[in-house]
C-alpha cells in the first residue's frame, strides 16, 4: 500500500489500520514524494492519494502514476475531504466508488479494499490467554454523564462512530481544559482512541448520553 498525504495525522490513520491486517504500507508526505519511491521501484497493489496538497497536487500525482506504467497496475483511490470531488468528471477516469472522504471510516475503506482487492476478510482466533484476560477498566459512564452535557458527548460519539481519530483527540483535549475535574476520564478515552477501539469508545459514550438523559429528566 502508499499512501500519499502531507497530513501526518492522516497518513498515520491509514497506516494504522492497514499494517495490523498484514499490508506492508509505505508512506509519502507529497506527490513528488510518491512519484520517487515508484521510481526507486516500489510496486504498491494500491494507492491512496490525497487531492489537496502543496506543490503537486493529487490529481497531477495520479496522472503521472498512470504515464509510468506500472505493471501490476495499482488499485487507486482518491482519499478527499471536500465530499463534491466524489461527483465531478475527472481525466484520469476513476468512478466514484474510488473516492474516499474524510474522515475515512474504517468499514468503508475495509469494504472498498474487499472490493477491488478481491478479498475475503477472516476473523482471526482469539489466544486461550487473550480470551482469558481480565477485562478492562473502561472510563466510567457515570463520570462523563455528570461532567459533560448531551452535545459534548453527542460531538464525541459522532467521532468515535466515523473512527476520525485526529478530530475525537482534539475534541477530548479541548473538553480537558475547560472541565479539569473531569480530564482523567477523558484521557482514559483518549488513550482508548490511540489504540482505535472506538466501537468500545461509542458504547461508553452511549451509556453516559443515557445517564446523561435520565439526571436530567
Amino acid at each position: 500500500m502508499l499512501v500519499v498525504d502531507n497530513e501526518e495525522a492522516d497518513r498515520q490513520l491509514l497506516a494504522r489500520w492497514l499494517e495490523p491486517l498484514g499490508f506492508a504500507v509505505t508512506l509519502a508526505t507529497h506527490g513528488e514524494d510518491a512519484l520517487r519511491v515508484l521510481r526507486d521501484g516500489l510496486r504498491p497493489d494500491v494507492v491512496f492519494m490525497d487531492l489537496a496538497m502543496p506543490g503537486m497536487d493529487g490529481w497531477e500525482t495520479l496522472r503521472h502514476i498512470r504515464t509510468m506504467g506500472l505493471q501490476p497496475a495499482p488499485a487507486l483511490a482518491v482519499v478527499s475531504a471536500n465530499a463534491f470531488d466524489k461527483g465531478l468528471d475527472n481525466d484520469i477516469g476513476l468512478p466514484p466508488q474510488d473516492f474516499l472522504v474524510k474522515p475515512v471510516r474504517r468499514d468503508e475503506l475495509l469494504h472498498w479494499l474487499g472490493q477491488r482487492l478481491g478479498l475475503t476478510w477472516q476473523a482471526a482466533d482469539v489466544p486461550a490467554q487473550a480470551a482469558a484476560a481480565p477485562a478492562p477498566t473502561w472510563p466510567p459512564a457515570t463520570q462523563l454523564a455528570h461532567g459533560l452535557d448531551a452535545t459534548a458527548l453527542g460531538t464525541l460519539r459522532e467521532l468515535a462512530r466515523l473512527g476520525y481519530y485526529r478530530g475525537f483527540v482534539q475534541q477530548i483535549d479541548r473538553l480537558s481544559e475547560l472541565h479539569a475535574d473531569y480530564a482523567q476520564p477523558l484521557q482514559r478515552l483518549r488513550a482508548l482512541a490511540r489504540e482505535f477501539r472506538f466501537e468500545s469508545i461509542e458504547q461508553i459514550l452511549q451509556e453516559a448520553l443515557d445517564e446523561a438523559e435520565h439526571l436530567g429528566g
